[in-house]
């Protein structure tokens, strides 16, 4: 009777016929959604790699230039932070060009093709970062193959320009800091990601100065988090994890960030990221420079004829000082300005010391620098700002209402052939009837990027109220991505305050807004509860 009890015995399962029996020979689904965005994303680069030439602009310039000084060798210039100088340099070397103020035709090329496909590895971190949130495979492929086609990625892969860089080592830094965060949740060691983060940021930061914002909200978020939990008994475990991981994302960026600041330091004698940060200030107070005081009225003279010239039948130009270096320059060089332009060199004994024995070992040999003058214009722009705070104030609203919402990035029009140009001189485009269709694209994903801005903007006011929440069931989860969120909401209202926010800054953060996107796509219906009792409870 046992035996009659146990189906198995009695009645044994019929052999499979033998075509069933081999072994399955399906992919597996991570790779077949890797092999969809590598496919998706390459296809639309090519088409913008056949509608247009590289694009090399005045800023492009800056960087080659960089490298350049450094092969003479020269203490260069700390305008800017190192990394995309570096970049460029490597791919002067793999083109075989020797360095030059402006790179070769072929190092161009190979950069803005090196930089497409960089653009897909980037895709590829998109969709590790929503399968690090537990999100659906689904929506997770959906959100990677939608960044994958982003026209303005792909568009800005073919700039000589920091941004495509930075998205990148923006991606690698919130991927492995939800990969952390997905560790601490399960109680999984959180080394490892957390450390492969901060080296992230730390690159991140020398390669555009406003990712320290950045990398310093997500710290001070962390921190905020592990004072939650510290002040709740069901959640007290993670505090010391949530604290590791704050110390471990700033021990890992620190080093590299604080080495470049050092060789600032041994060049002109401060300890800085970049020098350029006085000239940009003037952004904020571009519209302002014919309230100088009379001390000043020389700078005045100068910035307000450059304000008046860029901005006219109702055009904004806020980087207007930039084309007013040239006579600035001239006015400082005949002692009419309070600051002259000549060799910077450190003042401390010490550090003047490290620097001589330096020059002495390496050939190394100072050039002059514009710091004093930077300098003097952002202490005048600080001024004017403090003196006429209402006009300050109104021009932070003013680029925060037009620039922050605008997320639409036409390509450069047919008949440009100064900035930017194609590498060989001339038009960057190729085949009109494709730059036609780029245009369509931007028409289409501008409001859609809108859209997705809008919803980052939600988790950044949703924030407050998630910190003092009850539920602890996806307090990492949503710890996450609103930390990401209030980050980059943090470098945009930074940049309309210290200086001016222009839509290409938004490039390295849109990784941001596909996350966002996705995790409400996914929590809908929990987040529409969770509003529905905070309106009945109101």
């Amino acid at each position: 009777m046992a035996a009659l009890a146990d189906p198995v015995l009695v009645h044994p399962p019929p052999a499979r016929p033998e075509h069933t029996q081999t072994k399955n020979r399906r992919l597996p689904q991570s790779l077949l959604h890797v092999l969809l965005i590598i496919f998706s994303g390459g296809a639309l680069r090519l088409l913008y790699q056949t509608a247009f030439k590289p694009f090399w602009g005045a800023d492009s310039n800056g960087y080659a230039q960089m490298f350049y000084w450094w092969t003479l060798p020269t203490f260069s210039v700390s305008e800017r932070p190192p990394l995309y100088a570096l970049f460029l340099g490597l791919m002067q070397k793999l083109a075989g060009d020797l360095p030059a103020e402006r790179m070769g035709v072929a190092s161009q090329y190979l950069a803005a093709h090196v930089q497409s496909v960089l653009g897909i590895v980037a895709a590829l971190g998109v969709y590790a970062s929503l399968r690090s949130l537990n999100l659906r495979p689904r929506i997770s492929l959906a959100g990677a193959l939608a960044f994958s086609l982003i026209g303005a990625i792909c568009l800005f892969e073919l700039y000589i320009l920091t941004e495509l860089l930075s998205l990148l080592l923006i991606v690698f830094a919130s991927c492995f800091f939800l990969r952390a965060l997905r560790a601490l949740s399960s109680r999984r060691p959180l080394k490892w990601p957390a450390l492969f983060s901060g080296l992230a940021f730390g690159l991140a930061v020398l390669t555009r100065p406003e990712n320290l914002v950045f990398f310093l909200a997500v710290v001070t978020l962390v921190m905020l988090l592990c004072l939650r939990t510290r002040f709740r008994v069901s959640l007290r475990w993670a505090t010391r994890p949530l604290a590791r991981l704050a110390g471990l994302l700033v021990v890992s960026a620190a080093p590299l960030v604080l080495l470049w600041m050092t060789w600032t330091l041994l060049n002109i004698g401060e300890f800085r990221l970049n020098t350029i940060t006085g000239i940009t200030r003037t952004e904020s107070v571009y519209n302002l420079f014919d309230r100088v005081e009379p001390a000043d009225h020389v700078v005045g003279e100068l910035l307000n004829a450059s304000y008046i010239v860029m901005n006219h039948n109702g055009a904004v130009y806020r980087q207007h000082a930039w084309f007013a270096m040239p006579p600035l320059l001239r006015a400082a060089q005949s002692g009419r300005l309070p600051v002259r332009v000549q060799v910077r060199e450190p003042s401390n004994s010490l550090v003047l010391k490290v620097r001589h024995s330096i020059d002495r070992r390496f050939g190394m040999r100072p050039i002059i620098q514009y710091v004093d003058l930077y300098d003097y214009l952002g202490d005048l722009s600080g001024r004017l700002a403090r003196r006429y705070p209402s006009l300050y104030l109104q021009n932070v609203a003013d680029n925060f209402l037009h620039d922050t919402f605008s997320f639409s990035y036409l390509p450069p029009d047919p008949a440009e052939t100064h900035d930017p140009q194609a590498p060989e001189g001339g038009t960057t485009v190729r085949n009109l009837q494709l730059y036609k269709v780029t245009v369509f694209i931007d028409r289409i994903e501008a409001p859609l990027l809108s859209a997705g801005y809008i919803v980052l903007i939600g988790f950044v006011l949703s924030a407050p109220v998630a910190l003092v929440d009850r539920s602890d069931r996806f307090l990492f989860q949503d710890a996450g991505v609103i930390t990401l969120a209030v980050s980059t909401f943090s470098v945009v209202v930074a940049s309309c305050v210290v200086a001016a926010y222009y839509p290409q800054h938004g490039i390295p953060f849109f990784a941001v807004l596909i996350i966002c996107v996705c995790f409400v796509i996914e929590h809908h219906q929990r987040i529409l509860r969770a509003l529905r009792r905070r309106s009945c409870a109101d």
